[in-house]
This record gives C-alpha cells, sequence and structure tokens, in this order.
C-alpha cells in the first residue's frame, strides 16, 4: 500500500468520513497544511527531498470507503486516531499525537541517521507516515 494511501486513509479515519461523503474544502486545507507543516520542520534533521503534499479526492474516496471497514487496531503503514470532537479539532489532536507527541518522546534517544537510513526506521510508526519523503497526496 502507497503512503499517500495510508495516510488519506488516516485522514478518512480520523474525521469519521464515511464512503459516501468527504472533508469539508476548510478541513482539507488544515489537514494539509499540517501536514505540510510538520513534513518540513517535523525532523530533527531536514529531508532534501521533501515533498508537499496535496489534496487527492479521488485517493479520500478510495481511503474512506477502505477507513469504513478498518478496526481500531494499528498496525504498521496505519495511523488511527479516534475522539468524539469535532472535525477540525480532531485533525489538530490527530497530529499532535502522530508527530508532536512521537518526535517529544523519542528526540533525547535519537541519533542522527546514517546516509541511506528509511526514515523512521525501527523508531517511529504514525510520525514516519506524516513525514515519508516521497508522499505527494
Amino acid at each position: 500500500m502507497k503512503v499517500s494511501t495510508v495516510l488519506s486513509i488516516a485522514a478518512m479515519a480520523v474525521a469519521g468520513v464515511q464512503a459516501d461523503s468527504s472533508f469539508s474544502a476548510e478541513d482539507q486545507a488544515i489537514w494539509i497544511d499540517r501536514h505540510n507543516y510538520f513534513r518540513s520542520t517535523g525532523l530533527p534533521w531536514s529531508a532534501g527531498n521533501m515533498r508537499r503534499i496535496g489534496w487527492d479526492a479521488s485517493l479520500a474516496t478510495t481511503a474512506a470507503t477502505t477507513a469504513s471497514g478498518c478496526s481500531a487496531t494499528t498496525a504498521a503503514g496505519l495511523n488511527v486516531y479516534t475522539s468524539s470532537l469535532n472535525s477540525t479539532s480532531i485533525l489538530d489532536e490527530a497530529i499532535q499525537s502522530w508527530v508532536v507527541d512521537t518526535s517529544l518522546s523519542t528526540l533525547a534517544s535519537l541519533s542522527q541517521p546514517s546516509t541511506g537510513d528509511a526514515v523512521g526506521t525501527g523508531v517511529y510508526n504514525s510520525y514516519s507516515q506524516v513525514v515519508w519523503a516521497a508522499t505527494y497526496s
């Protein structure tokens, strides 16, 4: 599964979106803004090849369909976050949980990666899904 698909699945699952609905334009902008902010500043060491992500409506529809059948159990390549708050608040909380909390709790034990190491090898789960350089939608 492509990382971009996983991000969209996470996005749909976070907002509690059903396969027949979608994020509002405002929520899409917030989601993309938060991801791009942390993609450009969220790593202890900046990635030279980090791409900005954009919204892909077709991918979002596919992700919503997939997310509607998912459980609340996380696994490699799947970001899960649940809340009863409104969608704008939950987007911020999910990003906080996936990126900020993970970064702060592991930063002290990290050493600079060697050339060629994969982002988040053995350290991150949800965090690496957000900051994966090859992702663009």
